[in-house]
């Protein structure tokens, strides 16, 4: 176990190599005490999930140990699809909602931050690389990770790979956080426009079908 700032931080990485080029479920034990005897982080509960991809977050396994009262749930609206869902057109990916909304009953659906962040990195740093890193910035500065910025930023650093893209990306999920539509605006992203009459909708769903097939 590492010492941090007074915080004990143990970790367990478990990498699948038959689904999707091998996905990453990384479990990370933070205490102010003794480590607990398992890093796995089911066998004691689930304070926050940090998704890169919804719908590995959203599988029964990863699922385990959340609960609507204490599990908090930061994440990408990223859902890669399975190689068995390539392979078998007829096996589609589940929408978005419907895989947000599988998460949000076992977590603390409020206090959730959902956020685009391979958009938002695209549009701020130049490359969705450091999406995942975006995603790290939100998650702390939600209060969700609680170990301290210039740690993480150190980590980052001593890693040595993209460092100064990361750190951007890290800074942007932590300004997004506190004020997303201006980072929105930032990365270029501007808000849907919403209808107010069902004349408004037919007429913006009617030129969004004639641009997609004349």
């Amino acid at each position: 176990a590492a010492m941090l700032a007074g915080r004990r931080v143990r970790g367990l990485d478990q990498t699948g190599l038959s689904q999707k080029a091998g996905p990453v479920v990384s479990d990370i034990c933070i205490t102010t005490s003794e480590a607990p005897a398992s890093n796995h982080a089911n066998s004691s509960g689930v304070d926050c999930i940090v998704a890169f991809d919804l719908l590995v977050a959203a599988s029964d396994s990863n699922l385990v140990g959340a609960h609507r009262d204490t599990t908090v749930l930061v994440s990408a609206i990223e859902a890669v699809p399975t190689g068995e869902m390539v392979t078998h057109p007829d096996r589609s990916l589940p929408t978005t909602a419907t895989l947000l909304e599988r998460l949000g009953d076992v977590t603390r659906r409020d206090d959730n931050v959902i956020l685009d962040s391979a958009a938002l990195a695209r549009g701020l740093v130049g490359s969705t690389a450091t999406a995942n890193i975006l995603v790290l910035g939100a998650a702390v500065q939600a209060g969700a990770v609680p170990l301290p910025v210039d740690a993480l930023e150190r980590a980052i650093e001593l890693n040595g790979v993209a460092v100064d893209a990361n750190i951007a990306a890290f800074r942007w999920g932590r300004a997004w956080f506190d004020d997303p539509s201006t980072v929105d605006g930032a990365a270029g992203i501007r808000p849907a426009p919403q209808p107010k009459t069902t004349d408004e909708l037919i007429e913006r769903l009617g030129a969004d079908l004639s641009d997609y097939q004349s």
